[in-house]
């Protein structure tokens, strides 16, 4: 055998040990990669925050303060469409009834409906799909969809890949909220929770129970 042929045969055995070793070693960051999806877990809201939204429903854009309260049992959206200046109330119990009102003097309107669910837990993100990473105006985000079908999540959910922090969700009929501020352990004064007197009243026509929900004037529908 020659010396030339001989380093031929080394040659291409040692391009082929490379390329082996190659092949091995992206198996092996695919699989770290692959190990590394499988430990995200989704996002865990502290049981009290606050949050300022900017909610685009198909371009209808309204300014959301969103109060979370879990330890007293309450849920608060207030949401004031920019296109027509009224705010809607949007408050939530823990006992599962929902109250959405306007304030006077934009109007005296309530409407309430009661499904017996009850407020989101700090954990209802758990069983949600990853989905990858996504950069949301500049910040690098894991993406989440949570949903109990794989093509038509409920909420799509984008938190900071380092911190946590909620950039962005957008809903199943498209409504995007984008995250401007969250504040962790944030809350509102007791005078904002307080429902109108005139939700309470008897001979409310717009006030019904057990799921149902009736359109009262001045009320927006959700």
């Amino acid at each position: 055998m020659s010396m030339g042929t001989c380093y031929t045969r080394c040659s291409i055995i040692l391009l082929c040990i490379s390329s082996l070793l190659q092949i091995g070693l992206v198996h092996s960051r695919l699989g770290y990669a692959s190990e590394q999806l499988t430990k995200k877990t989704p996002p865990v809201w502290p049981p009290q925050l606050t949050a300022l939204l900017l909610q685009n429903r198909g371009g209808n854009l309204s300014d959301t303060t969103l109060a979370y309260d879990l330890p007293n049992g309450r849920n608060l959206n207030i949401i004031k469409d920019r296109q027509t200046g009224l705010t809607l109330w949007d408050n939530e119990r823990a006992n599962g009834s929902t109250y959405y009102y306007h304030k006077a003097p934009e109007a005296e309107s309530c409407q309430a409906l009661n499904m017996h669910v009850g407020i989101l837990k700090p954990d209802w993100l758990a069983g949600a799909r990853y989905k990858g990473m996504e950069d949301v105006k500049g910040h690098l985000c894991d993406v989440w969809a949570q949903s109990s079908s794989l093509h038509h999540p409920f909420v799509t959910y984008f938190a900071d890949a380092q911190t946590e922090r909620p950039w962005r969700w957008i809903f199943f009929d498209g409504a995007i909220f984008d995250v401007l501020e969250w504040t962790p352990g944030g809350t509102l004064e007791d005078e904002a929770w307080q429902l109108p007197a005139y939700c309470f009243e008897k001979d409310r026509k717009d006030f019904l129970s057990d799921g149902q929900v009736q359109q009262s004037e001045g009320v927006a529908q959700m």
